[in-house]
C-alpha cells in the first residue's frame, strides 16, 4: 500500500495515495502534536481497540473441510 503523507507543524495524517481519503493499515492515519491519534481505514473512523480487532479477526471455521471417519463435511456459519 501506498500513501501520501501531510505533515504540518499540528499534525501527520495517511492518506491513500492519489486520493484525500484518510487510510492507514498499519498504525493510525492522522497523528497530532498533542498525542491524539485517530485510525482511518477506507475513509471510515475507528476506535483503535476496533481498528486493531478488524485488522485481526478472529479466526473462523466457515467454508472449512473436515473429515470424520472417511466422510467429509463442509463447515458453515448458520
Amino acid at each position: 500500500m501506498r500513501y501520501t503523507v501531510e505533515v504540518t507543524k499540528d499534525s501527520t495524517s495517511w492518506y491513500k495515495e492519489g486520493t484525500s481519503i484518510l487510510h492507514r493499515l498499519d498504525g493510525p492515519a492522522i497523528e497530532w502534536a498533542n498525542g491524539d491519534k485517530y485510525w482511518y481505514k477506507e475513509g471510515k473512523c475507528y476506535t483503535e481497540k476496533d481498528f486493531l480487532k478488524k485488522m485481526s479477526p478472529s479466526p473462523t471455521c466457515d467454508g472449512k473441510v473436515v473429515e470424520i471417519d472417511g466422510k467429509k463435511y463442509k463447515l458453515s456459519l448458520v
